[in-house]
């Protein structure tokens, strides 16, 4: 069979509430591909901004692409989560690249302080 059942105790259940599985808004998860998704979620895990290396982030998405196309796309993909129409908890409220393009730091608009 293809199913996999697993058991979460009671009080960790209780922590996360019936709702509150993902720290990434459901509509985000749909509405966005590639990148952009794999963004969204991996900044949903955290809660600050950090400067964080371009490769790091190549390399923690899977990504096959040459290092300059994935820092392009990474560009790209964090303007499309900057819309005002993306969840707070997703919405990128700023970002910036180093000068060398080798590391970004990334500023979620639910962060409560940059």
């Amino acid at each position: 069979s293809d199913r996999i059942m697993f058991y979460i105790q009671e009080s960790m259940a209780n922590y996360f509430g019936r709702a509150a599985w993902s720290a990434v808004p459901l509509l985000t998860m749909h509405d966005f591909e590639g990148l952009a998704a794999w963004a969204a979620k991996f900044y949903g895990t955290h809660a600050k901004p950090h400067w964080l290396s371009v490769k790091t982030l190549h390399d923690l998405s899977g990504s096959r692409l040459p290092l300059g196309k994935f820092t392009d796309d990474l560009d790209t993909a964090l303007k499309k989560l900057s819309g005002e129409n993306i969840a707070a908890e997703s919405r990128v409220k700023d970002y910036v690249f180093s000068k060398s393009r080798t590391e970004v730091r990334v500023v979620l608009a639910c962060w409560s302080s940059s």
